[in-house]
């Protein structure tokens, strides 16, 4: 019924019976230009995304990887010492006074005074 009333709606223009065929390939390719334009964005806006994914999983491993044995040890449940650059620094200067104080020697700014004099 609906094909009656196509070709009836074609006739009443006077159209011939070729013009009515290029009119439905028109339609077709029509539609077919705008399915392969969505499809072109679907296809496009895939790439856009995977590379972003690509590109911040790639950040997250560089980031991770040098320190995956530290993460692992505060993961099971270690606690890290603290970092007191200080207190290192305070028992360096005691080991060397220590090793003066052994040696029996004057401090070495003394040495070389007594040598230039």
């Amino acid at each position: 019924m609906a094909q009656l009333d196509l070709m009836s709606a074609f006739r009443r223009r006077n159209w011939t019976k070729k013009s009515m065929v290029t009119a439905w390939l028109m339609r077709r390719v029509v539609s077919n230009e705008r399915q392969e334009a969505g499809i072109m964005m679907i296809v496009v806006s895939v790439l856009v995304f995977t590379g972003a994914l690509v590109a911040a999983l790639t950040t997250i491993a560089m980031m991770v990887a040098p320190q995956w044995r530290r993460i692992l040890h505060l993961a099971t449940g270690h606690i890290e010492p603290a970092f007191t650059p200080l207190a290192t620094l305070v028992v360096a200067e005691r080991r060397i006074a220590v090793r003066r104080w052994a040696a029996g020697s004057p401090a070495p700014s003394l040495v070389r005074r007594r040598v230039a004099a």
